[in-house]
């Protein structure tokens, strides 16, 4: 699964026993923008060929279990 990237304002990206593969990706990177990202289960993956960008101006998570 490809993962959309850049998009403005408040999102969230769940990977549950799959595989997201994306370029450069940012989570709450611009001012006043949120986004979280978990990757959890038996076998996820988020293989990204590029830079994840976790809460620049705003305010990102990145969640790992």
């Amino acid at each position: 699964m490809g993962l959309p990237t850049r998009v403005p304002g408040a999102g969230d990206v769940i990977v549950g026993g799959g595989t997201a593969s994306s370029g450069d990706a940012s989570l709450g990177a611009s001012s006043g923008g949120s986004g979280t990202a978990t990757v959890g289960g038996s076998g996820s993956q988020w293989n990204s060929t590029g830079v994840i960008t976790v809460g620049n101006s705003g305010t990102g998570s990145l969640k790992v279990s």
